[in-house]
């Protein structure tokens, strides 16, 4: 992928790297990396897209958690997407698991937890609904 600036001539590169969740392949596993606190559901469109679409029931995928958490619909999205995956999923939690992070975690097939991993699980709370012991779902 390029991108040209324009008050650059010269276009430059972008490594998967520089994307906000960097998704590849590499010897024959679909790695995922979610590093940040979940955020607009659109920044897991590229992840969504290859765990539906582009993996098949002889791909193995590690979604990398290292997460605070964050909007729950964006999680609601990523868990939606692996229980679509026809591959299998192993979440890899290093660092801090927490709250969407949490859910997301739970959505695969097999964790790997990292010796010193804080993991924190809560009901939620958030956006104009408030808590959820406090919201009826319909």
């Amino acid at each position: 992928m390029e991108i040209v600036f324009p008050d650059d001539s010269s276009p430059q590169k972008l490594e998967v790297w520089d994307n906000l969740v960097p998704v590849f392949r590499k010897d024959g596993v679909c790695h995922i990396f979610i590093t940040e606190a979940l955020e607009a559901v659109s920044n897991y469109d590229k992840a969504c897209y290859v765990l539906q679409y582009e993996l098949t029931s002889a791909d193995q995928v590690i979604v990398h958690l290292n997460t605070p958490g964050g909007i729950i619909d964006a999680a609601q999205r990523i868990v939606y997407a692996l229980e679509q995956t026809a591959a299998y999923v192993t979440a890899e939690l290093t660092g801090t698991v927490a709250s969407s992070g949490t859910i997301i975690a739970m959505a695969a097939d097999e964790l790997r937890v990292a010796a010193g991993t804080s993991f924190m699980i809560h009901n939620y709370s958030g956006g104009s609904v408030g808590k959820g012991q406090h919201t009826a779902l319909y």
